[in-house]
């Protein structure tokens, strides 16, 4: 990658022109597109066979699965190598979404259909937690690999948006098991994109193997710290009550779009994509999050966001305005997302965080379970206008009733360094990363001083920690020589933490110098985009790959 991204479209830019990085972010849009198709194929097809509340039904049985295969989904590529792991989940999913489409084509039973509906949900855990595995190993330095997380964002988004759009074409014209067959093909062809990827360190070796038993160690540790501290408790509580709401909008777009509205089923994949274009549009206001002294007052503005729109509901629909709902519902997901993690991020001990996220993450999965149940049963119950009326005013009561909880949160958050915050979008590697990730690093970086000749890091020794330059100038040494000056903005050291290798270089102040060193583990933490705890992802650091050359030897 010949220059660091600066911002979001650059850094997908440069990966896309990566021979060894594209396969990874197109086979990862592939199944999110796969991912969010089959999905409204099966809610659809539970329409046609039982109205609203077997919609209901049928999400929470392809849910609760799914929520307890994850965190083993999430381990798989700890143990094996990960481009194999990656593979066979794509072509598992590839054939699982096959014989979902035999089921349908044969008139086998609906508890047949919903049955391997089931299994291929189940099996959609595996590729996400593999993708954020493998990053480390096909990077080969810390710009791509944050590049890397950056479009892999940016791909998912797209995913949400094109994959119900698919749908939506498809059902138009045709039956959902269409929606299988095609999702097979693109699950083969992400399989095929994957195979491609050349490793360029092998990561699971020997020692770095986790156990089975980690799963259950891991989760316990973060049980335990919720038990412990409030605020975590309440905001982790918070998060997977809204998640009760992106489970009820799956439901209710495909029961607006056919009976509110009288048309095909295809235009449920509208509505949920616009959904996607909601979350596009609240991603994109993510970046003035960050800094912000109070979080919990944005956090319960796009919790009310995120619901009060389909109180429009209750007027007649036209699609034009149900369009408009949707999105503006998916603009408060994206912000409930997006200050939710980051509120989180800045109240939870850094050594448990996964730990905590991951709580967070079976939490959530239960809550689109319960969402998707709940508003079934409302709108079966009472009909399109009044059950979103009535769901709306209980998620609303909710909302009311946690608000004085949740704006205590605040207090526990630490404030943000201006300076510090302005420094670090400075850098290249970090200008891309998401508000969250952003502001825990804003945390964890120290603030030293050094004196002009004084010397900040040594060829040859163990690197723990990098620089980043507030003020003055750093000269790099290789062999005795000068080959390099670096002044405020830029960084040292963050090759060896990368890399676990040891310092390439040795890099004195040449004049007096302000710096902020960063820690091994909140850089690894950051940068790799993957959730595991500090003490994992420093196992994952690959070893050296080549001799270095003076372009990168300050690093």
């Amino acid at each position: 990658m010949s220059a660091a991204p600066s911002g979001r479209v650059a850094a997908c830019v440069a990966v896309m022109r990566t021979k060894n990085l594209r396969p990874v972010v197109l086979s990862l849009l592939l199944f999110v597109l796969v991912e969010n198709a089959t999905w409204m194929a099966i809610l659809v097809y539970a329409h046609q066979r039982g109205g609203s509340s077997e919609v209901g039904w049928v999400a929470v049985v392809q849910l609760v699965p799914a929520m307890l295969f994850a965190p083993l989904a999430s381990f798989l590529a700890d143990r094996y190598h990960r481009v194999r792991v990656l593979a066979v989940g794509h072509l598992s999913i590839a054939v699982a979404s096959a014989v979902v489409a035999v089921a349908i084509v044969s008139d086998s039973p609906a508890g047949i259909v919903y049955l391997t509906a089931t299994v291929l949900g189940t099996l959609m855990a595996l590729p996400r937690p593999a993708v954020g595995a493998l990053g480390p190993c096909v990077a080969s330095s810390g710009e791509e690999l944050v590049a890397l997380n950056v479009c892999s964002g940016i791909m998912q988004i797209v995913g949400r948006v094109s994959g119900p759009m698919l749908s939506a074409v498809v059902l138009a014209t045709s039956v959902p098991a269409t929606v299988f067959w095609i999702s097979a093909v693109l699950a083969v062809m992400a399989a095929v994109l994957v195979m491609r990827v050349r490793l360029l360190a092998t990561v699971v070796e020997g020692d770095e193997k986790v156990s089975l038993g980690a799963i259950h160690t891991e989760t316990l540790a973060g049980i335990s710290l919720l038990r412990r501290e409030r605020s975590p408790r309440r905001l982790v509580g918070i998060l997977a009550l809204t998640s009760v709401v992106v489970g009820a909008l799956d439901v209710t777009t495909v029961v607006v779009a056919i009976e509110a509205l009288k048309r095909n089923e295809g235009l449920s994949g509208v509505f949920a994509a616009m959904i996607g274009v909601g979350t596009l549009v609240g991603s994109a206001a993510g970046i003035l999050l960050v800094g912000r002294r109070r979080l919990a007052p944005v956090l319960l503005l796009a919790g009310v966001v995120q619901v009060a729109p389909l109180i429009g509901f209750a007027l007649p629909a036209t699609v034009v305005s149900a369009s408009a709902i949707f999105l503006l519902c998916g603009v408060g997901v994206s912000l409930v997302e997006l200050s939710g993690q980051t509120l989180l991020q800045g109240i939870t001990p850094d050594d448990l965080m996964a730990r905590v996220f991951g709580v967070l993450e079976g939490l959530r999965m239960g809550g689109l379970a319960v969402g998707s149940f709940a508003v079934s049963v409302a709108l079966s119950r009472f009909g399109v206008d009044t059950g979103l009326v009535i769901f709306t005013g209980l998620v609303l009561a909710v909302v009311a009733l946690t608000a004085r909880g949740a704006l205590a949160i605040d207090a526990g958050r630490p404030e943000v360094d201006a300076d510090l915050l302005a420094l670090v979008r400075q850098v290249p590697m970090f200008a891309p990363l998401p508000a969250y990730s952003v502001e825990q690093l804003l945390q964890t970086f120290r603030r030293s001083e050094a004196a002009a000749g004084a010397v900040i890091m040594t060829e040859g020794d163990v690197g723990d920690s990098m620089f980043v330059i507030a003020d003055g100038e750093l000269e790099v040494l290789h062999g005795g020589s000068v080959i390099q000056t670096r002044h405020r903005g830029e960084h040292v050291g963050e090759m060896a933490l990368l890399f676990d290798a040891p310092r390439s270089a040795t890099v004195v102040a040449g004049t007096d110098v302000v710096l902020y060193e960063l820690d091994r583990d909140p850089f690894l933490e950051a940068i790799t985009g993957h959730p595991r705890s500090t003490a994992r992802a420093h196992s994952q650091a690959m070893s050296r790959l080549a001799t270095v050359t003076p372009e990168d030897a300050a690093d």
